[in-house]
């Protein structure tokens, strides 16, 4: 039972400990602002789009995370793209997803990588934010439907009041960019207006490459997708069937004609079930994978043109 003796000293308790925290408290924070380099970022690094931040200045972004003392929610590595390698080939051998690749590197605004280039890699699926205060953080959760959940040290902990950092990271798990640039926005509409033809590996890009079959370079007009022989194959578009039968090189090949004058190209097929002159939908099987013609193993060579002018295939059904 509590008594008035009792009472008296836990009120002088607590009269005693009240200035000592507040001590603590102005003291830390004082020496946490004169100790701790802040995080700045120049004002032309940065835009708002869509309500969240997204650089535009690469060396910028790349040296802040390189350098970033806190922990952004998810493990990050600093990756330079080697000569000859695809974004493609570093995403897959990471694990991750294209829009996760994109989210982090808001940078960039081509997909066609080059050597040198220094880009960031999420080890896990989802949105990498930057943002200058707690609550942006948050709107950007609602932003992306609020599915993942949200880590990384965003909150300044309470002997960080007075800290001076431009900005801080943060990570959505399993979240997809709602804000990208206005270059990488474009490709993501060209990508709505096409599917790819079967999943799979992207195992040779579109463009100079050393010639599998033969030794030296030649120009792939196409992209390689690997998958397993028979594999289904679907059209990327809905079209009409132009062309069924052997080619030399593509062997079994089947050609499509689409809107605004595109047509798709599937070389090396197994089996091929479409025909000429057949109006096709994307749920429509056309073929299946093979092996057919000068390959080196079962895989999709797809092409795409548009009036006759062939295309990057990556460009489209990325």
């Amino acid at each position: 039972m509590l008594t008035n003796y009792h009472i008296w000293q836990i009120k002088k308790a607590i009269r005693f400990m009240i200035p000592v925290i507040i001590a603590i408290f102005v003291i830390g924070n004082i020496i946490a602002f004169f100790i701790k380099d802040p995080i700045k970022v120049p004002d032309n690094a940065l835009y708002k789009k869509n309500g969240l931040l997204l650089f535009k200045d690469a060396s910028a972004y790349i040296s802040l995370l390189e350098k970033y003392p806190y922990n952004p929610g998810v493990k990050l590595t600093i990756y330079t793209i080697r000569e000859g390698e695809s974004y493609w080939d570093v995403i897959q051998r990471y694990g991750i997803s294209i829009d996760t690749f994109i989210g982090a590197n808001p940078q960039l605004d081509s997909l066609l990588a080059k050597a040198g280039t220094k880009i960031v890699i999420p080890h896990k699926d989802g949105l990498l934010i930057a943002c200058k205060h707690f609550y942006e953080a948050w709107l950007a959760k609602l932003y992306t439907s609020g599915k993942g959940s949200i880590s990384g040290r965003y909150i300044h902990h309470p002997l960080e009041l007075l800290a001076m950092d431009d900005i801080r990271f943060a990570f959505i798990e399993n979240a997809r960019p709602v804000a990208v640039n206005s270059k990488i926005e474009k490709l993501y509409a060209l990508r709505q207006k096409f599917q790819s033809p079967i999943n799979g590996k992207f195992t040779s890009m579109y463009g100079d490459r050393v010639d599998p079959l033969e030794h030296g370079m030649a120009f792939h007009n196409g992209l390689d997708i690997c998958a397993p022989q028979g594999t289904p194959i679907k059209p990327v578009q809905s079209g009409f069937v132009n062309f069924t039968g052997w080619l030399d090189g593509y062997g079994f090949t089947i050609i499509i004609q689409h809107d605004e004058g595109y047509e798709s190209w599937y070389g090396h097929c197994q089996k091929i079930f479409a025909q000429t002159g057949e109006f096709v939908t994307t749920d429509t099987m056309i073929g299946t994978v093979g092996s057919t013609g000068r390959s080196t193993g079962p895989h999709l060579h797809f092409m795409l043109l548009q009036h006759g002018k062939m295309l990057n295939p990556i460009m489209f059904i990325w």
